[in-house]
């Protein structure tokens, strides 16, 4: 990276820490105003996926075979609906800083799918899964626990979907262009997303608030389009190990957003609990070049997920 282009980096991950890490807390206010969580998502998935996808064929990208297109619905299932429809169903029992908390837990699962591999961990790597276990340990504990367990259950399993869903995309082929990948996948979960909505008989309210309609705008704009933007050119700029830094910024700033604007508090148990989650995601990010490198297809590579 030359010196010239330093600036445009800081710039955009301050534009990623941010934007990522407030999509929590818009997350909060779609669940305070009684919108309906699946509809909200098909509609914001179907426009941000179109624009994407837009955009990568106005660029002449080269068109997916079908199997790409088959493994990316995959992928979009498993990241867009599975994992986005777990965050907002925990986030209504739990609070946006520890749901942002929780999801950072992506790495420890992608790195235990890895060792299921065969693939041999590095001392930083394997500290780092030992870190993030210890963390989900004491935060779940029931011996004098105060997190809703239903809750934080459901944010750890959207980590897993998403988890998932990125060893889908890494092992299976899919679109080489990253953005027509990431705008097909969100299309296509709109597409799952939507009638599921209907069958669960999800309905439109009256009156939505103000924050309501503002979180709703936020998650598509900042989340969906500003903020997987931002992640995509720095992929290209420079090392995914400095593009997925959000991975352990984002639950700091979202613990800061939820704390200052939404009247949040986390406990002491969850503070050992996350410090212990952050520390293992690091350690993990660290262990990076050790690993066989693995060529980035449409997911996010040992990366929580853009709620």
């Amino acid at each position: 990276m030359r010196n010239g282009s330093v600036l445009p980096v800081v710039l955009a991950l301050l534009t990623l820490y941010l934007v990522w890490g407030s999509t929590y807390l818009a997350i909060r206010f779609v669940v305070e105003a009684d919108l309906p969580l699946l509809w909200t998502a098909a509609v914001r998935f179907a426009i941000a996926g179109a624009l994407m996808v837009g955009g990568a064929v106005a660029r002449g990208t080269a068109r997916p075979t079908r199997a790409e297109l088959g493994n990316a619905f995959v992928a979009g299932v498993l990241m867009f609906v599975g994992s986005n429809g777990l965050v907002m169903a925990g986030q209504t029992r739990i609070a946006s800083g520890l749901a942002a908390v929780l999801v950072a837990l992506t790495p420890v699962w992608i790195a235990l799918f890895d060792a299921a591999r065969g693939e041999r961990p590095g001392p930083m790597r394997a500290l780092g899964v030992v870190l993030g276990l210890v963390g989900v340990g004491v935060l779940l504990d029931p011996r004098g626990s105060t997190v809703d367990p239903l809750g934080a259950g459901a944010v750890i399993g959207a980590s897993l979907c998403w988890s998932t869903g990125t060893m889908w995309s890494r092992l299976r082929p899919m679109p080489t262009d990253p953005v027509l990948s990431a705008g097909l996948q969100m299309a296509m979960a709109s597409v799952v997303l939507a009638p599921a909505g209907f069958a669960l008989g999800e309905r439109w309210p009256d009156h939505v608030p103000a924050s309501g309609l503002l979180g709703f705008v936020w998650l598509l704009v900042g989340g969906s389009i500003v903020g997987y933007g931002s992640y995509t050119w720095l992929l290209k700029v420079t090392k995914p190990a400095i593009a997925t830094t959000y991975a352990y910024v984002n639950p700091l700033v979202a613990v800061i957003l939820g704390f200052f604007l939404a009247g949040e508090q986390l406990s002491p148990r969850s503070v050992v609990a996350g410090a212990a989650i952050l520390a293992g995601v690091a350690a993990i990010t660290l262990d990076r070049p050790r690993r066989r490198p693995a060529a980035l297809s449409g997911a996010v590579e040992q990366a929580p997920l853009d709620p």
